[in-house]
Order: structure tokens, then sequence, then C-alpha cells
């Protein structure tokens, strides 16, 4: 299995998302692994010239001009990344109930249309969108101040939840988790840590990983 990790960690080794993290890559370190460190690899944003190009070459089948072909090509290397992945692994803290937007700017890089995704057609019984990359995994990884249990009142503050299955749904992966750990109270942080490693333990034995 070729997994590729795509993380955001500001906190450095303070991280209690970077420790969730190692803890799972040490359950499938057998495992090829990659990883994309959006802090020092910044995923490019749409400008006038690149959004352009990808209107002309994806939507509308156009080929494109040399200074158009640059200004797409920093997309298509994440999506060639992406497409080579068998599971893909997203780390990141929760600011302000959802992604943080380097995160949320990565999703947006890659979920490209014909390249990870195609609009439906007559044949996929009324689908808006048909995603190109199944028989994938995904496993979003984060930590939060507060705690947003899906039975209580304050699930619908758990964006990272929500968006994290609208973007492996539209591009077609077909398991994806998420896990995750509130981690502001001192008096519960260790076992909310401890619950949510064995969270990934088992996840690692359900998808044949260790």
């Amino acid at each position: 299995m070729k997994i590729l990790v795509v993380k955001y960690l500001p906190n450095g080794e303070k991280s209690n998302t970077k420790i969730l993290l190692d803890h799972f890559k040490s359950i499938v370190n057998t495992h090829q692994i990659e990883e994309l460190d959006l802090l020092e690899n910044q995923p490019p944003i749409f400008n006038e010239l690149s959004l352009q190009a990808y209107a002309l070459r994806n939507y509308m089948g156009q080929k494109l001009t040399e200074a158009q072909q640059q200004a797409i090509e920093p997309f298509d290397k994440l999506v060639a990344q992406l497409v080579a992945c068998d599971i893909l692994i997203i780390a990141t803290p929760m600011h302000n109930y959802s992604f943080p937007g380097i995160v949320k700017t990565y999703f947006d890089a890659v979920m490209l249309h014909n390249e990870t995704f195609r609009m439906g057609g007559p044949q996929d019984n009324g689908k808006k969108y048909v995603g190109l990359l199944t028989n994938r995994k995904a496993l979003t990884i984060f930590t939060s101040g507060g705690f947003y249990p899906e039975d209580s009142e304050f699930y619908y503050l758990n964006n990272i939840a929500t968006l994290s299955k609208i973007a492996y749904n539209m591009v077609g992966f077909e398991d994806f988790k998420t896990v995750y750990a509130a981690t502001a109270n001192p008096e519960t942080l260790h076992n909310n840590m401890e619950k949510a490693q064995k969270e990934l333990e088992q996840i690692a034995a359900s998808w044949k990983l260790n």
C-alpha cells in the first residue's frame, strides 16, 4: 500500500495532532509512506491565468499555451501525487471549527474536473458528480479544543468531519474515516488522546495495514 500523508502541524513537536499521526505511522510503517508538509510546500491557489487554463483544458478540451501550461502545472503535480496513492491521510488541527485555510487550499488544488472527479451524465443515475479516485481509502486526523460528539447539540460545529465527507465522496473515496481528540481540558486530555489512538489502531487493523 502507498500512503500519502498531507500534514499541517503549525505547533511542531508540541502538536497533539502530530502525536496521533506518529502513532498511526508507527503501526503502518511497513508500507510506503510519502509525506507532503504544507508548511514547507504551500499548495497553489488559482489566479486569473491558472483558472483560465483549468477551464480551457478541463472543461473545454482545448490545448494550452506554454504560459497556461506552466500556470496549471503545480496543480497537476499535486493531483498526480494524490492519484498515485492508495490511502490518503490528512493531519491537521481544527481552526475556528473547520480546516485551516491551507488545508482547504490543498483540497481546492486537487479537486479538479476530469482529474479527480467528473460531471455526472445520464448514465450516472442522477449523480451531479462522479469521483474518479475509486478503490482508495482516506483518513482525517485532527485535534481540537472543544468536544463535538455526533450525539451532541454541538456536532454541527465539527465542520472538519462534514467537509472531509464531502471532499472524499466527491473524488470517489469509498472508505473514509475521521479520528479526533479534544485536547483543551487537561483533565480529559490523556483519555481523549488514548481513545483516539485506539481508534487509529482499529482502523489500521480493519484496513489490514498492520
